[in-house]
């Protein structure tokens, strides 16, 4: 149970608290805050409810202590899915599909902005240019299990955290050729294990064309010999089991690509600029699609 609560009122034997900038999820859970255990309890605490047009929670309490709506940072993980593909010079879009809701986040030069979903907890947020970790930390503040870490793996048997160095140089190699490509996740990445991420990449050099399906390659990026290495993995979405297949590595995945990068493509990544590379690079930072997806 976790997360602190908004400001609320409470008698002998009921609380009500106002949820302007909380995600609601029913049936709704309250707890006080056990001083002692360094917890979240719900001993005591009684008829729970929610009224979505007063945004109203009530529930019924003999305790005297902080109350707060409860609900488990796994709620949200694993992430069924995302993509991130780039809208124009220095402008992306990143979707993240989750269990409830669709995140959908316009990447700049250095501010992101939160496009989707509009909902009444997101109003301080929503729409609003931020640096990319700030909206990060805001939504999982709002109750999206947004800005995960390894401990909110605990209750999710499905999901491996990745290893952090092969994770985050991914980021940086992703954030480098946004420019020109699109990425998406891989139905392999979770199979792959701690020390290798899958992703999914297709040229886009037109900004106002989408990448047709076939043209997507995935790519095995690993932690091998002391070194971060990554080549085309020749595994097909489709295929029954996992099959783990490559043939040249390379340290990077400019390099990779580099044989069948188009050259508009080449050259919208040459045009695009540090500060936009970094706000990508720090949002994915953030997100961790590749360990928790």
């Amino acid at each position: 149970m976790i997360r602190r609560p908004p400001r609320s009122t409470l008698s002998s034997s009921s609380a009500a608290s106002d949820v302007y900038k909380r995600q609601v999820r029913e049936p709704v859970t309250v707890g006080w805050w056990d001083h002692i255990g360094r917890k979240w309890s719900t001993l005591g605490v009684e008829s729970s409810s929610f009224n979505p047009q007063t945004r109203e929670v009530s529930c019924e309490t003999v305790v005297f202590s902080p109350i707060s709506l409860v609900q488990s940072k796994s709620l949200d993980i694993p992430y069924r899915s995302w993509f991130l593909t780039p809208t124009g010079l220095n402008r992306a879009m990143l979707s993240i599909e989750m269990k409830t809701h669709t995140i959908r986040v316009e990447l700049t030069e250095h501010v992101a902005t939160l496009l989707q979903p509009d909902l009444p907890e997101l109003k301080a947020i929503f729409n609003k240019p931020m640096p990319p970790t700030s909206l990060a930390a805001a939504l999982a503040r709002s109750g999206f299990t947004i800005n995960p870490v390894d401990a909110d793996i605990e209750h999710v048997e499905t999901l491996v955290a990745k290893e952090p160095l092969v994770e985050q140089q991914l980021h940086e190699d992703m954030s480098m050729l946004i420019q020109g490509y699109t990425f998406r996740g891989s139905v392999w990445n979770q199979a792959a294990g701690r020390n290798k991420c899958i992703v999914q990449a297709a040229e886009k050099p037109d900004y106002e064309i989408d990448p047709m399906t076939e043209t997507y390659k995935g790519l095995l990026h690993m932690w091998e010999n002391e070194a971060v290495k990554i080549g085309i993995l020749q595994c097909d979405e489709t295929a029954a089991i996992y099959k783990e297949k490559f043939e040249t590595t390379h340290l990077r995945m400019e390099n990779v690509l580099q044989p069948t990068m188009p050259d508009q493509s080449a050259a919208n990544i040459r045009e695009s600029s540090l500060p936009f590379q970094e706000c990508v690079r720090h949002m994915l930072d953030a997100t961790r699609l590749f360990s928790f997806c």
